[in-house]
């Protein structure tokens, strides 16, 4: 499920479809783009509920009980991972073979 779901999301997410992005990489369809990104929450929320009923594993009761600084530097590796494929998106649209020259953005 959760690789469908990234298919989907660079599918929906990319320029040259022009599904829910337009060529300059802003949103043109909302609804489509951010109804991609919330169906992660879904598939990581059925993959945690399986994970749960066939191993027995209970991830949430699993993080409460570590350190507090352990779920902090879980989400900013979620949070840094999402910040770098939307900047290698804009990198993409506007530096590597946009209007821009590669002399422009490296200064």
């Amino acid at each position: 499920l959760l690789s469908f779901w990234s298919a989907l999301v660079a599918i929906v997410s990319d320029t040259r479809h022009g599904l829910a992005t337009d060529v300059s990489g802003s949103i043109s369809n909302g609804n489509l783009y951010y109804f991609s990104w919330g169906g992660l929450a879904t598939g990581v929320t059925l993959f945690l509920s399986y994970i749960r009923s066939v191993w027995g594993i209970d991830l949430n009761v699993e993080l409460q009980t570590r350190t507090k600084r352990l779920r902090y530097w879980v989400w900013l590796g979620v949070i840094g991972l999402i910040q770098m494929g939307s900047s290698a998106r804009l990198f993409d649209n506007h530096c590597g073979h946009g209007s821009y020259g590669l002399s422009e953005v490296e200064r």
